[in-house]
């Protein structure tokens, strides 16, 4: 099966009214189309504007077809190249770490390719990637230095050559069983028997209610959304999202139904937040919080439990957990998880090699500078 390429060069032709229509068609819940949130038009847009807007980068749309009529999408941006970075071209996927704000741009969970007609087996992952592989070495050079793509499930896209693995990505099938009871007694003692305990405690506590944001509740949900971003930077450290990309994203989302929010509330008091995506039956957890002064009730557990029930009755059918493998992931699923590898290529050409080389002794002099000025203040501070 051969494949044939075409690059969108033009942010005008990129979100042209006539190209978004195709971009969003692999996104109906008809389509049968493989496609993560996080190719999304909106996702794009609300990326793009938290990191910049267009006008920090060149796009690089592909657009491709194989002899037997699949197509792949796929979005991807080279940053204006700036001499802390050595003047170095980068292309990557939307949603990738991208200077100046380093991982605080890292909103995507997967960096994958749109496909028509579902996932890739390994035959077609291996047709497809490698005539990408050989057109972007034709283009290495001219169009970029690096080419990097930090995170996909080879499971679903095939697995180009080069690639190594990363981690995994948990999730869970909630189609072998009937109803959320019958999930929770197929958990294992210990898990099930500590699950419906903080149940019972937090029910004793007051009247304990699931609220899944309706399309037209996006500022009730901007609302809450610094709340749950402060819990989340006092627990774990996680700074925010750069750019306000999460309130960008509601804007967006939320009417279009991509983006899915809730909170837990006791006697009407929001006491765990969930901000994720919800696309073709899958939900995809993506950042979670609760109040501290609860903490005591696991809010975090019941909430996502009682999200298991809402779930069920709304037509879901698989949770996706995102990257690592943290220990409650283990509880909640049934032990299958995504392969998820990486993939960086290196320009040789002779330009792409001294803009590398000047990027890294600059990195290496910005790293003295910043010693050299710490022991002096250090200095300073001993003698004063």
């Amino acid at each position: 099966m051969g494949w044939s390429f075409r690059w969108i060069l033009s942010w005008d032709e990129v979100f042209d009214p006539g190209n978004v229509a195709d971009w969003l068609v692999p996104f109906q819940p008809a389509s049968g189309a493989f496609a993560s949130p996080f190719m999304h038009p909106d996702f794009a847009r609300a990326w793009l504007a938290a990191v910049g807007g267009p006008d920090a980068f060149d796009p690089y749309f592909l657009q491709a077809a194989s002899s037997d009529g699949r197509k792949a999408l796929w979005l991807m941006v080279r940053p204006k190249p700036s001499w802390q970075q050595g003047y170095v071209r980068s292309l990557v996927p939307i949603g990738s770490p991208v200077p100046p704000h380093g991982h605080r741009s890292r909103l995507a969970a997967y960096y994958e390719p749109i496909f028509t007609r579902g996932p890739l087996d390994a035959d077609e992952g291996a047709g497809f990637w490698g005539t990408l592989l050989d057109e972007l070495e034709d283009m290495s050079g001219n169009d970029f230095d690096a080419f990097s793509i930090h995170r996909f499930r080879a499971g679903c896209v095939g697995s180009p050559r080069g690639a190594e693995p990363h981690t995994i990505a948990p999730y869970l099938r909630l189609s072998p069983y009937r109803d959320a009871d019958s999930y929770l007694r197929a958990r294992k003692a210990r898990v099930r028997s500590a699950i419906r305990r903080r149940l019972r405690n937090l029910s004793a506590a007051g009247r304990v209610e699931l609220k899944v944001h309706r399309p037209d509740e996006v500022e009730d949900v901007i609302a809450w959304l610094p709340r749950m971003q402060a819990e989340r930077t006092r627990r774990y450290g996680a700074q925010a999202p750069a750019g306000g990309f999460l309130p960008r994203m509601v804007r967006l989302g939320l009417g279009g139904r991509l983006v899915h929010a809730s909170t837990l509330l006791l006697d009407g008091r929001q006491i765990s937040w969930m901000f994720g995506y919800l696309l073709q039956g899958t939900y995809y957890g993506y950042y979670r919080a609760f109040d501290p002064a609860f903490e005591r009730f696991s809010p975090g557990v019941v909430h996502f439990f009682h999200l298991v029930e809402w779930m069920f009755d709304n037509g879901v059918h698989t949770v996706d957990f995102g990257i690592d493998a943290h220990p409650y992931k283990a509880e909640w699923t049934d032990g299958e998880a995504w392969e998820i590898r990486s993939l960086q290529l290196k320009s040789r050409a002779a330009s792409s090699l001294a803009r590398r080389s000047a990027a890294a002794t600059i990195r290496r002099t910005t790293k003295l500078v910043e010693r050299v000025h710490l022991g002096a203040i250090s200095a300073f501070l001993l003698a004063n």
